[in-house]
């Protein structure tokens, strides 16, 4: 029989087999149920389940006849510390009460708990067995394949996907001087202050490759554009108004299926989704502050929040007030907000904190704006290490030589281990006349090119008129795409 094992991230079909197995075990108050499928992927094979667990003493009554909570984990597909909480809530109770403890004894006779671990399957999945991740589903959105730019890849074959940092005068990007792994942005006084001469100043990128590559225009290509946590059906916002949110509510199907799943349950009284990374619990209201509230309802999400917060140690805030990306836009579809002005359920997120690979810890709230303020950041509380304890340095790396042409390819540089004591540092990077390739850089990358446009303006001509690529493959443009700074040629 399966074994619950806190400290491993299951794939897929090892939850499922613990959860049958839970329900086996313990049949007088576990029971099992799919609620829907994932839509499936080229990648991760067809839909998965969405293994519902339902946990009630049956001698006590039906499930739906008590009051019940419910907890979700895996909305986003890296975020797989909601799965542990999920499987670690159930687990606690299942073995509580089979240990006759009076709280989970108590709790089961008279409350329901649903626990539904992974809604993003299909994403998950790809996070925990392949070098990639997505914000949701692997569904190729918003065109049915990846579209021209930069697509992520691995392309050293070592089954990571990393940053490269490329050298260059006007790059965004300075080392740390405490440690010179650590990235940071740019001052815009730096010129002045500091000794250029000094002051390696770098361009990030992801590894990958650029598809149908013109020459002049680096984009990042879209792939698995969709978000789940913008498909629910209140205040929705269809795609174009917000990344990832497609073209009408409940368009992916898990989401579809977890709607009609909450919404045949009338009993449900709280819901708990769990997150990772912001080390936060977040309540509504999503959008406007905790003035538009129901005063009685945020008294009773205020309770929460002081129970919320002297558990797991995070703050609690409403996140229209607290926590949003930018206050100034509304976000539409959010889980949140339909479960509670739609559903009459207090409903809350626990984003579980996270330490990056660096080392660095992501601050509560300030977490979502890393990628605007990454100086502001206190302090790094250890450093990543690889397999044989010795911990990640920049180091250079080459691709092979030889590609279709014959011609060199290019020195990049590439986050790599080192062995203990040793410090590789990237060497500038060397463009070769007459090459057909470059390299670039982002969560650890190689960027290759395929052969250039010979001139800018038939490039640009020919995109904007829907041209044909020397692939065969008709070029698009994506409003979400974001343009790159050109890369240094050997000019």
């Amino acid at each position: 029989m399966a074994a619950y094992t806190p400290g491993v991230y299951l794939k897929f079909d090892e939850m499922e087999a613990l959860m049958k197995a839970w329900a086996e075990q313990y049949p007088a108050v576990a029971s099992l149920e799919s609620i829907g499928t994932t839509h499936g992927s080229e990648t991760t094979g067809p839909g998965k389940e969405l293994w519902l667990l339902t946990l009630t003493d049956a001698a006590t009554g039906a499930h739906d006849s008590k009051p019940a909570f419910w907890c979700d984990g895996n909305t986003h597909a890296g975020e797989v510390t909601g799965m542990q909480a999920c499987l670690h809530l159930a687990h606690t109770l299942l073995t509580g009460w089979e240990a006759e403890e009076p709280r989970a004894r108590t709790l089961l006779a008279t409350s329901t708990v649903y626990v539904l671990p992974r809604i993003s399957a299909d994403g998950a999945e790809l996070y925990l067995t392949t070098p990639h991740t997505c914000r949701s589903s692997p569904m190729f959105f918003p065109e049915p394949e990846p579209s021209p730019g930069l697509q992520p890849k691995d392309m050293t074959g070592d089954g990571e996907l990393l940053l490269m940092r490329i050298p260059h005068s006007a790059g965004s990007f300075k080392a740390s001087s405490k440690d010179a792994r650590l990235m940071l942005p740019r001052a815009p006084d730096d010129d002045l202050l500091l000794d250029d001469d000094d002051t390696t100043y770098y361009r990030l990128l992801p590894e990958g490759e650029f598809l149908e590559y013109d020459g002049f225009e680096q984009t990042i290509g879209s792939r698995w554009g969709l978000d789940a946590n913008r498909h629910f059906p209140h205040a929705y916002r269809p795609e174009g108004t917000q990344n990832g949110a497609g073209p009408h509510p409940m368009f992916l199907e898990e989401i579809d299926a977890v709607v009609k799943a909450i919404t045949a349950r009338n009993n449900i009284c709280t819901i708990q989704s769990y997150h990772t990374y912001a080390a936060v619990v977040l309540r509504p209201p999503i959008n406007g502050t905790d003035n538009d509230m129901a005063q009685d309802d945020l008294a009773s999400f205020k309770a929460l929040d002081l129970r919320a917060e002297a558990t797991t140690g995070y703050p609690a805030v409403g996140i229209g007030a607290g926590f949003k990306y930018n206050p100034n836009i509304d976000i539409g579809g959010g889980s949140n907000d339909w479960m509670y002005s739609d559903r009459g359920i207090l409903a809350c997120e626990c984003c579980n904190g996270l330490r990056l690979g660096c080392g660095v810890w992501l601050t509560p709230v300030a977490a979502v704006r890393l990628h605007r303020d990454l100086a502001s950041l206190q302090g790094v509380r250890g450093v990543r290490r690889g397999p044989n304890g010795a911990a990640l340095r920049p180091r250079p790396y080459r691709l092979p030589e030889g590609d279709e042409g014959g011609r060199a390819r290019h020195c990049a540089q590439v986050v790599r281990r080192a062995p203990a004591g040793e410090l590789h540092m990237p060497p500038p990077l060397h463009l070769s006349p007459g090459s057909d390739t470059f390299t670039g850089h982002r969560r650890g990358a190689i960027l290759q090119t395929g052969p250039p446009s010979s001139t800018r303006s038939s490039a640009r001509s020919r995109s904007a008129a829907g041209g044909t690529s020397s692939s065969g493959r008709t070029r698009r443009r994506c409003s979400s795409r974001r343009s790159w700074p050109r890369t240094p040629t050997s000019r």
